[in-house]
């Protein structure tokens, strides 16, 4: 896939199996899970099926959740991007993951503003980001980056903050 977002520091780009231990270790760390209150850490198989689904968004809607690189090391350190929301849409869910060793270095605001741009002048729906009322960092990156709170609702099952973008 040719899609490909560049920031100072980071390079975002499809997902590929290469990824799979790195995505383990972000969605197994418990701090993370408490974070977005997954009860089963996936593993392997279940992160191989992640990454094909949201190539498979990619080619069919032009949007996924994209690997996020540190561009002076190579790594992967994340995922940012797009999904539909709650599954389904219309609205289009913004998110992001990455690994704890990168937690405060700017990195979720970085990619987070480079694919919100994109996404308010490539999509023509509604962007919108979840997060737990409990989760000041993410709620502080979303805020960041030019997000407001909309509203309180129930949103996979859980008490949820919704936030969407201050320019349409």
């Amino acid at each position: 896939m040719a899609f490909k977002l560049k920031t100072d520091r980071l390079k975002i780009r499809p997902l590929t199996e290469d990824d799979l231990d790195l995505l383990v270790e972000i969605y197994g760390d418990p701090e993370f899970n408490r974070r977005i209150h997954n009860t089963t850490p996936p593993g392997l198989l279940e992160m191989s099926y992640y990454v094909q689904w949201h190539n498979e968004c990619q080619r069919t809607s032009g949007y996924a959740m994209w690997g996020v690189e540190d561009r002076k090391s190579g790594k992967l350190v994340g995922d940012c991007g797009f999904f539909p929301y709650e599954w389904q849409g219309p609205e289009i869910e913004m998110a992001y993951h990455f690994h704890h060793s990168v937690w405060g270095l700017g990195y979720a605001s970085e990619a987070a503003t480079a694919c919100l741009k994109y996404g308010l002048k490539k999509f023509d729906k509604p962007i919108v980001a979840v997060v737990h009322k409990d989760n000041l960092a993410s709620r502080k990156v979303l805020e960041k980056i030019g997000m407001e709170l909309d509203c309180e609702k129930i949103v996979y099952g859980l008490k949820m903050m919704v936030y969407r973008p201050t320019t349409p």
